[in-house]
Parts: C-alpha cells; structure tokens; sequence
C-alpha cells in the first residue's frame, strides 16, 4: 500500500487596507451611536437658534425617548446622512446653514430642519467650507510670515492645543451613553480630527494611518509638519508623551485601543 504524504498549505494573513479595516470595525459602532450624533447635532441646532433669535427655551426635538416620533426628526436624520457619506462635520454644517439665512428674504429669522439638505444647502456648504480653507491657509501664511515675533512659545503652544483638544474630547465622552467609551473615543478621533490639534493626534498610535490618506489639505499639510517638527526632536516627544498623558488622567479620557 502506498503511504501519502499530507501536503502542507502554507496560509498567510491578508492585511486589509486601513480605510476598509476602519469601516468594518466602526460600522456597528456608528449605528449604535446613530441616535445619539443626531441628538447632539439637534442640541447644536438649538443653541444657534437662541444666538440668532435672542430667545431662550427653544426645542427643535421632543424631550424624553419619545424624541422620533417629532416631524423634526426625519429632517435632522437626513442631514445626519448627509454629512457621514460626505464626511462632513455637523456642527459646522449646521453653523454653515445659519450663515447662509443672510441671503434670506423670507419670514424666517433661521433655518428650517427641512431646509437643511436641499441642493442649496449642500452647495452653500461647499462654497462655506472653502472659504473656511482659504482663511485657515491665509493665516498659517501670516503665522509664517511673523514667525519669531510671537511673544508665546511653542512649548506653551503645543500645552495649551492639547489641553483644549482633550476638553472637547471630554465634552463627547461626557455627554455619551455608549458604553465602550474607549471605542467611542477612536471613532470620534476618526471622524473628528480635524477639531483637534495636531500636537494632540501625535499621541495617536494609528492616526498617521489616517493621515496618509488624508489628501493634500491645507489642515492635512499642517498636521504633517507639525508631526515633522515633533519627530525631529527629544524634547518635544516627551513634553507631547507627559502632557498628553497628564491632561487625560486629569479628565478621564480613556487610553487609546489598538485597531
């Protein structure tokens, strides 16, 4: 009888590309916090409605768990989606829409919930979402251009942007209700970074992932040199480590998990 040898498959991992390991791994995430983002944008919407009406105790949503079944709800859903598959923040396209009422000549003083996604309100959005790009690339020029006549160091600079990054991190852990607060942070950092400081997201172990598949952004581009700047010095390295580190035991922000 003839014996066979068994033939050994040698298997090797795949590693997926780091866009697509993200979605599959904050896809179930982002459904559970769904509801919440969209709350947290309606609360946004409120605030802006009191600033430009000069009115207290306005509510766009029912109070309570009952806040679907509101006809304002649908709308506020809508520009959710909107702003995720555009990648959009939505407080600044919120904001974005009260902007754009000063072209109004109609009888409302702000933005209606259905308003918010016509084709208008996108184009407005992209034309708003310029200008903010071209003010931000003017100023770093000007920052350049007066580079040593600035009377802060960078030291206090870069203690000072962790410190406001990390608060309003803070401000989403604490207004969460998802209870992998670790999770919810890495989404946040994913979806968010452009709210935070560069000097902040160096202590993010896989954020330069990201940001090499960031585009050629004028916030991109900063953050790259900024990143620069750090690498290329000991100093800086460690007071980014202690800082950032100090900040978050401070402020209970959880540790950062692995993708």
């Amino acid at each position: 009888m003839i014996q066979r040898k068994a033939i050994k498959i040698q298997r090797t991992s795949i590693k997926l590309p780091m866009d697509i390991k993200m979605d599959l791994k904050l896809k179930e995430a982002q459904e559970l916090c769904k509801e919440e983002d969209i709350l947290e944008m309606s609360k946004h919407y409120d605030m802006m409605v009191v600033k430009y009406t000069k009115k207290g105790g306005y509510r766009s949503l029912n109070q309570g768990h009952d806040h679907k079944k509101h006809r304002n709800w649908k709308h506020f859903e809508r520009v959710w989606e909107v702003c995720r598959m555009k990648e959009w923040d939505t407080k600044l396209y919120i904001e974005s829409q009260f902007d754009r009422v000063k072209y109004w000549s109609g009888r409302f003083d702000y933005p209606q919930p259905s308003s918010m996604y016509s084709v208008r309100a996108l184009k407005y959005f992209v034309s708003y979402l310029g200008n903010i790009v071209t003010t931000y690339e003017k100023d770093m020029y000007k920052d350049r251009k007066k580079k040593g006549q600035e009377t802060v160091s960078l030291r206090s600079q870069i203690i000072e942007e962790i410190v406001k990054s990390a608060d309003i991190l803070s401000s989403y852990l604490q207004s969460s209700t998802f209870e992998d607060l670790g999770q919810y942070k890495l989404m946040k950092v994913y979806y968010s970074w452009k709210e935070l400081s560069p000097y902040y997201l160096y202590s993010i172990p896989w954020f330069r992932e990201v940001l090499d598949e960031a585009g050629d952004s004028g916030i991109a581009e900063h953050c790259r040199k900024e990143f620069q700047r750090i690498d290329s010095s000991e100093s800086l390295k460690r007071l980014v480590k202690d800082t950032v580190s100090e900040v978050e035991k401070y402020l209970n922000i959880p540790p950062n998990i692995n993708l």
